[in-house]
């Protein structure tokens, strides 16, 4: 049986799991991956531990149940409470800033979604031109010349395999496995000298 060693690991899972369609949350000292609360079980990753935790939590504590927890899991382990394609990777290490470069109509409705879906979990960096460990986001409107065009620019850079591309349909279905996990804030981005400032306050729906 193939063991995985979180310690080592960690970033794979996280690639893993988001390549087979879940979002993932902070959660105690790690964070939690699931494709939605309606599926029985979610996955805790954290720095040495692994845990397959019920998805919704108690109602009276609030907490979710440990079903299992170990060190490491088999691949074997795994399948049985989740459907994964063992397969499929994510390009994108989703543990450390993750640049995003937004190739849409809507640039400023776009980049405040995903803040506030992804925030705290996804620490986002946008950027203008493309680097390592980007997601591209684009939509319909986009000239399929200027996505070729990227594609040359990562080769000629040598980080095609660090580049992951998000049409709109996907962003809107992983936006909103994202936001069942995200706290319940509403978040406000002003830019001032370049930073991006993050106002938080709660939601008001």
């Amino acid at each position: 049986m193939t063991k995985i060693e979180t310690s080592a690991t960690s970033c794979n899972m996280a690639k893993l799991f988001v390549a087979n369609g879940y979002a993932f949350g902070e959660y105690w000292a790690g964070y939690i991956f699931t494709r939605t609360l309606q599926n029985p079980y979610a996955f805790y990753l954290a720095r040495e531990k692994m845990a397959v935790l019920s998805a919704q939590p108690d109602v009276e504590d609030g907490e979710r149940e440990i079903i299992a927890a170990a060190d490491t899991f088999t691949l074997e382990e795994l399948s049985v409470y989740f459907p994964l394609d063992f397969k499929k990777t994510s390009n994108i290490d989703w543990l450390r800033s993750v640049n995003v470069l937004l190739l849409c109509a809507d640039e400023t409705k776009v980049r405040l979604n995903l803040l506030y879906y992804t925030w705290p979990a996804v620490q986002l960096r946008f950027v203008s031109e493309i680097e390592a460990n980007t997601l591209v986001i684009y939509d319909r409107f986009t000239p399929n010349d200027a996505l070729q065009s990227l594609q040359k620019e990562a080769l000629t850079k040598g980080i095609t395999a660090e580049i992951e591309r998000w049409s709109m349909v996907k962003l809107l279905v992983m936006g909103d496995r994202f936001g069942e996990l995200a706290p319940h804030i509403c978040i406000e981005t002003i830019e001032k000298k370049g930073k991006p400032e993050i106002n938080l306050s709660p939601r008001t729906s």
